[in-house]
């Protein structure tokens, strides 16, 4: 190593920035939705709220060893099984770890909608990708 010159040591190349970051605002059911989706490394960050808070927060991820992606609570209520579901259809669809904060009532009954707007939005990234 004494001999070797700095630049045979440490190779810096300029990379593309892997995050991206999509707010926007959608009626679902005639009903404003705030959607936030952060596209990462193989991975997606998504919140979908009515009002701007995190109530919960939920990752799953494919594994080799079930068809169904592993799914664990990381913030809020341990029943907030809305969230862990859209979370596992999510990442089931897509392939890969998906963080899902979905502050929606129950009531509203729209989380169906809202993951069809996600999905959707997604699908249009990686069609650019493609370009």
């Amino acid at each position: 190593l004494k001999n070797m010159e700095a630049q045979d040591v440490l190779k810096i190349e300029p990379c593309e920035p892997s995050l991206n970051v999509d707010v926007f605002e959608e009626n679902c059911s005639g009903v404003p939705f705030f959607f936030q989706i952060i596209t990462l490394d193989n991975s997606y960050y998504v919140w979908v709220g009515l009002t701007p808070q995190l109530d919960n927060l939920a990752m799953a991820m494919p594994t080799r060893f079930n068809e169904v992606p592993s799914v664990v609570n990381l913030r809020g209520p341990a029943d907030a099984d809305n969230v862990n579901m859209m979370a596992q259809r999510l990442s089931k669809r897509l392939g890969c770890q998906c963080f899902v904060s979905c502050s929606i009532p129950n009531e509203v009954g729209s989380h169906h909608v809202v993951e069809k707007v996600v999905i959707k939005r997604i699908t249009s990234y990686k069609k650019e990708e493609e370009k």
